[in-house]
This record gives structure tokens, C-alpha cells and sequence, in this order.
């Protein structure tokens, strides 16, 4: 796999150029969608100005939602935390099949979606009709829904949906922040939980792609000390962004390039950190306030038009930078639950390099993991590629604790 670093330099090569010449060799970067603002944010998502006094998974609204035929779904406002203890609100959504007369308890799939951007207007659940097989960008600004949800509801499972802090709600987006995006997620589960009719239970799959991959190897790393009661059964992550601190060759070339990441991952690590912002030029600190405020494909229109770079030199030569890259790679805390990671040879958005190197790092602390490479599989082919193999694992999981 090492053999990837390669070509994942030259990606980074050519969008160190200023122009457009090169967004078609990146997997889902439709520019004509990059003047297409974010959703309208509704007043569902206003929350009260502190929610520091609210418990964390605690409700603060919900409201139902279309669902497919024999289910029900809420959009959800509740309270989540983020890594140093600071309660925040967040939102998403629950999908359940209808209760009968006699209450049924199900087990839920927790789906942990990919980059959307950072403004508020880039949450899935603000989607049109959002509570439905997922949509990838074009229809769209931003990916929507959610992956073999009738299948999941035709296992009797409950999903859950977190949009994550910032994404919907009045906060800042923490992007690639691994304990905030975990904490999200179990505060999800919590506050779904409290929702009589969804029938929330204990027995959960972690299940994500992309960002929201990264966020469900975090999830299940904290669960078991974070929210132990919620029962993690099976983790499983595509193409996950679990690997941001990479070879100082690789990641001096990727804060560098002209692409939307290392925006969205500036304007999360200096409000979540506090770090040097004059890592970042005059140009790119104004590229960093306009990423707050547009989906992800707008963020890479800008990165792409601007002349010069975002960055005054390596990102490798800032140490406060380089720590808070360090601590949100996955992969240093046992997770008890098998984690299953699918990952195509043929990535442009997250190199195979990256899990490989995950994967070193899992099982050196006892995680049991298993990585299915997939051969001419780019970032978004997965989902296709193995579906009967994704939801394989979930079920194996469930059974395994019926075992």
C-alpha cells in the first residue's frame, strides 16, 4: 500500500496550481455546484444562548419528519459537549419503524455522514425530504440521507443521524475534531433514547463514511468510558479521515494544495484549540472566514480562484499545529467492539496510505480490526461496491450479542 504516497503527493502537486484544470480528478467536485448557497437555516435550529446548565443528550426540541412507510422520524435539537466539557447545541435526526401496541425496543445504527462544509447551512437534516436513502452531491449541494435505510428498517433496526455541532445549529463546526464529533454522536443516541415512540435501545453499530468515519472511530474508542450505555456492537467505517497527522512530506504538501480541506480543518483546530493563526496568510485567514460560510464544493470555488498560497510555510515547522493533528488521529485507544474498515485502492480523498497506517495503529493497542481493500474503488464507490458486505457486518454484530 505504501506505494500510494506517490500518487497521493502528485494529487497534492497538481492543486498546488491556481486554476480549475484539475477538479475534475477530484472525486465528487462538481464546480458548477460551487455558486449554490447552503440550505436555509430554520428556526428549529435556534437554541437558547447558554445550554451550559442543560444535561448533555438532553432534548432542547424535535419535530417529526416524513418517513418512509412504516416508520416514523424526528428532526432533533439536543444538547452535546465538546472535548474540554463545554455544552453546546447540535442537532440531527431518528428514524424508527412504528410502534405496535406492544413496545418494541430496537437496536439502532448510528450513521456518521461525510464532509458537507462547515457553515451552518451545510447540515444534511436541513435537506429537502431528508429522511432517505442517501443522495450523493449534484441533485444537491451537499450529500443527503442516509445509506440502506430501508434496509436497516426492514432488520426492525432504529437510525440515528447526527448533523454534528456547527452543522444546523449556532456553533462553530469542529471538523475533523475527533472527541467533539464522538461526543456528538453518543449524545445523540442519549437524546433519541429519550423519544418513547422511536424505541431507542441499548445495542448500537457505529456505521460512517469520510469525516463521518474519522467520527465513528472515535465514537467507539469513548464509548465505552464516555456513554457506557451505549452498547457498541460493530464499528464500521468507510474511507474514514483517521489519519490527519501524516509524513511531514505528506501533510506540508496537503495544507498547501488548493483544496477545501485544509480550510475546513484551519477554521475547526483554531477554535477548538486556540492555535497560531498566522500559520495562514492575510489571504488565507479571509479564505478561513468565508469557508464559515459555505458548503464544501463553494470552499474548494474559492480555494481554487484565490492567487497565492493559504499557508506562509510548513504546517510541520508550528508544533501547536502539528499536536492537534496528533491527537485526532484514531487508532491509539482499544476499541472492545470489531471495527470493519472499507477502503477503495483508488481514493483521491482519503490516500489508502492513511488507513493502512490507521490500521497499524489500531491493532498495536488491541483494537481487532479488519481492512477490505477494494480494488478500483474511488471515494464514492463504496456504497455499491460492497454493500452486502457493510450490512453483513452490522447484522453480525446484533447477533453476535444474541449470541
Amino acid at each position: 500500500m505504501k506505494v500510494k504516497k506517490a500518487a497521493f503527493l502528485a494529487v497534492a502537486a497538481a492543486y498546488s496550481l491556481p486554476s480549475f484544470a484539475y477538479a475534475d480528478q477530484l472525486e465528487g467536485f462538481d464546480l458548477s455546484l460551487a455558486q449554490t448557497p447552503p440550505f436555509p437555516v430554520t428556526a428549529f435550529y435556534d437554541s437558547p444562548a447558554d445550554v451550559s446548565s442543560l444535561p448533555v443528550g438532553s432534548i432542547i426540541r424535535k419535530e417529526p419528519l416524513d418517513a418512509p412507510a412504516g416508520a416514523s422520524a424526528w428532526r432533533v435539537l439536543y444538547v452535546s459537549e465538546r472535548w474540554d466539557g463545554t455544552h453546546v447545541p447540535a442537532s440531527g435526526m431518528v428514524v424508527a419503524p412504528k410502534q405496535t401496541e406492544a413496545k418494541t425496543v430496537h437496536p439502532v445504527v448510528s450513521w456518521q455522514h461525510g464532509t458537507t462544509g462547515a457553515a451552518r447551512g451545510c447540515a444534511p437534516s436541513l435537506a429537502p425530504n431528508p429522511v432517505r436513502e442517501l443522495a450523493q452531491r449534484g441533485e444537491f449541494v451537499i450529500d443527503i440521507g442516509i445509506p440502506f435505510l430501508e434496509d436497516w428498517l426492514a432488520k426492525g433496526y432504529a437510525v440515528v443521524a447526527p448533523d454534528y455541532a456547527g452543522l444546523g445549529s449556532n456553533t462553530v463546526h469542529r471538523y475533523v475534531a475527533g472527541l467533539d464529533e464522538g461526543r456528538d454522536v453518543h449524545n445523540l443516541l442519549r437524546a433519541a433514547r429519550s423519544i418513547s415512540a422511536a424505541g431507542i435501545g441499548e445495542d448500537v453499530s457505529l456505521f460512517g463514511w469520510s469525516q463521518g468515519g474519522g467520527a465513528t472511530l472515535f465514537a467507539g474508542e469513548i464509548g465505552a468510558t464516555y456513554a457506557p450505555e451505549n452498547k457498541v456492537r460493530s464499528v464500521v467505517a468507510l474511507a474514514p479521515a483517521s489519519t490527519i497527522l501524516k509524513p511531514d512530506d505528506e501533510i506540508n504538501a496537503f495544507f498547501k494544495a488548493k483544496l477545501p480541506y485544509p480550510l475546513l480543518v484551519g477554521q475547526s483546530y483554531l477554535d477548538a484549540y486556540k492555535l497560531d493563526k498566522n500559520l495562514f496568510t492575510a489571504k488565507g485567514q479571509k479564505l478561513l472566514e468565508a469557508a464559515q460560510k459555505k458548503c464544501v464544493v463553494g470552499v474548494f470555488g474559492d480555494v481554487a480562484k484565490a492567487e497565492g498560497p493559504a499557508v506562509t510555510d510548513n504546517v510541520t515547522d508550528h508544533k501547536d499545529w502539528v499536536e492537534a493533528m496528533k491527537r485526532n488521529n484514531a487508532g491509539f485507544t482499544r476499541i472492545e467492539a470489531p471495527v470493519s474498515v472499507f477502503q477503495g485502492l483508488d481514493d483521491s480523498i482519503v490516500p489508502p496510505n492513511d488507513t493502512e497506517d490507521y490500521a497499524e495503529r489500531a491493532k498495536a493497542v488491541g483494537t481487532n480490526v479488519s481492512v477490505t481493500w477494494v480494488a478500483h474503488a474511488g471515494h464514492r464507490d463504496l456504497f455499491d461496491a460492497k454493500k452486502d458486505e457493510i450490512i453483513n457486518k452490522v447484522v453480525a454484530g446484533f447477533e453476535g450479542q444474541k449470541n
